[in-house]
């Protein structure tokens, strides 16, 4: 026979357990990450590229994006370029900060991508990561120089009066 009064200790426990397992600390947010001025740091293995790796990591070391618009003439072109690929989500899309998701289309692997402007400099801090495996045969890199090649053609083909 069951005892009520531990049946509902257990259901409680349960609850509790699950609301917490739920609730995400504001400091884990997707919408705190605007605050900070650096990327997550690249993890030890090869699927990863990030302009604030030291220069001396030429395995994860890329440059980063410059720039002379406005932040916000620049995210437009960079979410129009971005918006070309298949299977991207946006994320987040801050003033300063933009992360993107690209999947691969057979096994359908995750990369975030993270940009992220610092106006004093004129610079674009950028991240490729791979969320899965070890190796990701330069996909990462190759999408970074791809997108940097793709920004500086559309800034050079548009004048101050076409941009959008």
């Amino acid at each position: 026979m069951l005892d009520i009064n531990s049946m509902s200790y257990k259901f409680i426990c349960a609850c509790i357990f699950i609301s917490l397992t739920l609730i995400q600390h504001p400091c884990m947010s997707e919408e705190n990450t605007t605050a900070l001025d650096t990327l997550s740091p690249c993890p030890d293995t090869p699927n990863c590229v990030s302009s604030q790796a030291p220069k001396s990591d030429q395995e994860h070391y890329i440059a980063a994006f410059t720039y002379t618009k406005t932040p916000q003439q620049i995210i437009k072109i960079l979410l129009s370029l971005i918006k070309s690929y298949p299977r991207i989500q946006i994320i987040t899309h801050k003033a300063n900060y933009l992360h993107v998701t690209f999947s691969s289309l057979i096994f359908r692997f995750t990369d975030d991508v993270e940009f992220l402007f610092d106006d004093s400099k004129k610079i674009i801090h950028v991240r490729s990561a791979s969320r899965t495996g070890i190796s990701d045969l330069g996909v990462n890199r190759k999408r970074i120089e791809a997108l940097r090649s793709a920004l500086q053609k559309a800034l050079n083909e548009n004048t101050d009066h076409h941009l959008p």
